[in-house]
């Protein structure tokens, strides 16, 4: 991928630098930033620098992280380069990973979304809870465990 021409078109158009594209092709996430959501990312809203600071904190889990749905929310502006990093990256991870980035679109980047088990995630995303009710029953869960979302989810 360090000589493709979307490689060089990157180069050129100065969002990154050929050391950038080593350490991204190093970090195993370069190939997801050369596709036409990662062009449009780096071109708008996110720099490398902040691809950088994810891959140092999430280690290889940054993969999961640096997706074509991921780099499109932020091509589109629903989340920011800063959203990689620092606390709100673990959400975007949390989401990313359970394919429930169309959240953030629809509810906006909530630090609540990290402590929702996938269960509690699907009935928001299929518009069986709402955000309050999503809220108390993951309240509830910590407390009482997690066979309440599973009353819940067969309910």
């Amino acid at each position: 991928p360090l000589a493709s021409s979307a490689a060089l078109r990157s180069v050129s158009a100065g969002t990154m630098t050929v050391l950038d594209m080593m350490q991204l092709a190093e970090a195993r996430v370069l190939a997801p930033l050369l596709r036409p959501a990662g062009q449009a990312a780096l071109r708008g809203r996110l720099h490398v620098s902040a691809v950088m600071a994810a891959v140092a904190r999430y280690g290889s889990a940054s993969r999961d992280m640096i997706t074509d749905d991921v780099l499109q929310a932020v091509a589109d502006g629903v989340l920011s380069g800063d959203d990689l990093m620092g606390s709100r990256g673990v959400v975007v991870l949390r989401l990313a990973r359970g394919g429930h980035l169309s959240l953030i679109s629809r509810h906006g980047l909530l630090m609540d979304w990290s402590s929702m088990s996938d269960g509690i995630l699907n009935m928001v995303a299929g518009d069986v809870l709402s955000m309050p009710q999503a809220q108390a029953l993951s309240k509830t869960a910590l407390l009482h465990g997690d066979a309440v979302v599973s009353l819940a989810e067969h309910m």
